[in-house]
């Protein structure tokens, strides 16, 4: 088995040129429906996943993924940010 390093930075960046880093700090505290609707519009590329608070996940990266925690109230409990 061969393991490839990459250490030119430009490659990652290449691979994540058509999503920045974004993050939607304003719909904490917005309903769950409300909040994917407008990630949704802001870029239709994204793959939103609605999921409860403290839910086990994968901890891969992908910059077209963003996660809504919501919580018992159907509120978003944490800041949504893709990756």
């Amino acid at each position: 088995m061969q393991i490839t390093l990459i250490t030119d930075n430009t490659i990652c960046q290449q691979q994540l040129a058509p999503y920045e880093s974004k993050s939607w700090p304003h719909l904490l505290g917005k309903p769950i429906d409300e909040a994917i609707e407008e990630i949704k519009r802001e870029n239709p590329e994204y793959h939103v996943e609605k999921l409860p608070l403290h839910c086990p996940m994968k901890l891969d990266v992908r910059p077209n993924r963003v996660r809504v925690f919501f919580d018992e109230e159907d509120k978003v409990a944490r800041v949504p940010q893709n990756g």
